[in-house]
This record gives structure tokens, C-alpha cells and sequence, in this order.
């Protein structure tokens, strides 16, 4: 009786420790990809991380706020049902970027990581 409970404790302990690594991986691509944006990467400032698992079914939300502003016949709609299984990590970024001649400009982005590194950022804005 006790064999199974120790398993799950232990199963437990090894799923939570797991999620630091990727908050800090998702943390570092995405000030790595606000930094490399940048005109002098150097001038970037970390600010607020907002960190929250991304699942497929946030995935296909997405894709359908996309779908409602863009012309419906020319996209095709998904046909399998979303499931909540995790596929990256949204994280919500504020930084700054301050030039040597002392000024600070506020941005904030809202990006997908997903395990391979590989960094989107969901709403796309003009830079100035």
C-alpha cells in the first residue's frame, strides 16, 4: 500500500521540478527574440514575465479570432476537436529598450515558445 503512494509522491516531485526548466527556457528565448529585434540588442531590458501553458485548445482559439478578420472562404477551418494537451508555454513579455542617449522606450509582446525553442509572437505590430 504504501509502494504505490510513494511512486506517486516521487512522480509528483519529478513533474513539478520539470516546470521551472521550461518557464526558464521560455523566459530566455523570448528576451533572446525581443533583444535580437531590437535595433541595438544590447539596449534591451528584461521587464514583467506573465508565463501560462499553451495548449492546442488555446492554439485553436487563436486561429479562429485570426479566421473571424480574414476572408472565411479562403481559409479552411479545423476539423478535429481541440484537446487541452500542452504544446508550449504563452508568455506575456513587457521590456524596455534604453539607447545610450537616454531614451526609454515600453513594448510588450505576447509569444508562444514551444519545447524546440522556437519563439511567435502572436500579435504582430508595425515597429516605429
Amino acid at each position: 500500500m504504501k509502494f504505490p503512494a510513494l511512486c506517486f509522491l516521487l512522480l509528483l516531485t519529478l513533474c513539478a521540478g520539470c516546470q521551472p526548466g521550461l518557464e526558464k527556457e521560455a523566459k530566455s528565448a523570448v528576451s533572446e527574440y525581443a533583444s535580437d529585434r531590437l535595433d541595438e540588442p544590447r539596449d534591451y531590458r528584461a521587464g514583467r514575465f506573465v508565463l501560462r501553458p499553451y495548449t492546442r485548445r488555446d492554439s485553436v482559439a487563436y486561429a479562429a479570432t485570426l479566421i473571424s478578420t480574414a476572408d472565411s472562404s479562403s481559409i479552411t477551418r479545423p476539423v478535429k476537436q481541440p484537446d487541452s494537451v500542452r504544446i508550449g508555454t504563452f508568455v506575456h513579455h513587457a521590456f524596455q529598450e534604453q539607447t545610450k542617449t537616454g531614451r526609454v522606450t515600453r513594448d510588450s509582446g505576447d509569444f508562444v515558445v514551444y519545447p524546440n525553442r522556437e519563439v511567435v509572437e502572436l500579435v504582430m505590430r508595425p515597429r516605429k
